[in-house]
C-alpha cells in the first residue's frame, strides 16, 4: 500500500531549516577574508586581535579601546560582525560627540564608574533592569546606527561582498541584546552556536522607527577622522559580546 510522507517532516521547496541556515551563515566568511579584514583594520587602526581560552560567563568576546580579546569557539563570521559592530559603536559614539547629540550617552557613559559597559550591564551580578520603551528605541538605533557603518566601511575597503554578514546578524543580535539588558546573566547563551540557533537564524525581528539625528550619513562617510580615538580612550569603553 502506498503511503503519504507526513507534511511535517516533508521539506518544502525553498524552505531552509535552521540547521541549513546555521550552516550557511558560519560559511559566510572564509579564512582568508576574515584574515584580510584584521590586516586592514589593524594597519588602519592599530587594532590588535588576541584569543583566550574562555571570558567570565561564557562572554564571547572583550573589546578594551583597540584590543579585541575572542573566546575560543567563535566562528569568523560572528568574529566580523564583532568587528565590524563595535567601530560602528565607536563610530556612533565619536559622531555624537562631534554633533553634541547627548541623547545616547546613557548607554554607554556611565557617571561615576572607571568602566563603562556599552551593553547597558556593567557588572553581571546586578539586577536584571527594566527596558523601557525609550530604552528599547534607543537601543535599536544605537545598534543599526553602528551596522550602517560596518556595511559603508566594507564597502571603502572593498570587501562589501561580506556586507550580507552585518545584515543577517542585526535582528536577533538587536534581540539579544535587549535580554540581556531585561533578564541579566540568565539571558547569556553558552555557546556560538547557541547565539546562532536562538537568535540570528531564529526568523526574530525589531521594530525600527525614523530617526533624523542623522548620527550616521552614507554620503558624509570618510576612512579619516570618523573615529574620535582620544576621546574613546577617555572613556575607557569596554565591549562585552555575550
Amino acid at each position: 500500500m502506498e503511503t503519504q510522507e507526513s507534511t511535517s517532516t516533508k521539506a518544502k521547496p525553498g524552505f531552509a531549516s535552521k540547521k541549513e541556515k546555521i550552516k550557511s551563515v558560519l560559511e559566510m566568511v572564509s579564512q582568508s577574508d576574515y584574515d584580510k579584514l584584521i590586516k586592514q583594520t589593524a594597519e588602519m587602526f592599530d587594532l590588535e586581535y588576541n584569543t583566550v581560552e574562555s571570558h567570565p560567563n561564557n562572554i564571547k568576546a572583550v573589546i578594551k579601546y583597540k584590543t579585541f580579546t575572542f573566546r575560543e569557539g567563535i566562528s569568523l563570521s560572528s568574529k566580523t560582525f564583532m568587528i565590524l559592530h563595535s567601530l560602528g559603536h565607536y563610530y556612533f559614539i565619536s559622531s555624537a560627540k562631534k554633533t553634541k547629540n547627548t541623547r545616547y550617552e546613557y548607554i554607554y557613559d556611565k557617571a561615576g564608574t572607571d568602566s563603562p559597559n556599552l551593553h547597558l550591564y556593567k557588572n553581571l551580578g546586578e539586577e536584571p533592569r527594566v527596558v523601557t520603551d525609550q530604552m528599547r528605541k534607543d537601543r535599536i538605533d544605537f545598534e543599526v546606527g553602528a551596522n550602517n557603518f560596518g556595511i559603508e566601511f566594507l564597502k571603502h575597503i572593498g570587501m562589501a561582498h561580506l556586507s550580507p554578514v552585518v545584515s543577517i546578524y542585526q535582528a536577533g543580535d538587536v534581540n539579544y541584546i535587549l535580554d540581556v539588558t531585561a533578564h541579566g546573566k540568565d539571558a547569556i547563551v553558552p555557546t556560538d552556536y547557541d547565539y546562532l540557533d536562538r537568535y540570528i537564524c531564529n526568523g526574530l525581528t525589531y521594530e525600527e522607527e525614523p530617526n533624523d539625528e542623522r548620527i550616521f550619513v552614507a554620503e558624509d562617510f570618510s576612512l579619516h577622522g570618523t573615529l574620535d580615538w582620544p576621546y574613546l580612550d577617555h572613556l575607557k569603553l569596554e565591549v562585552h559580546f555575550f
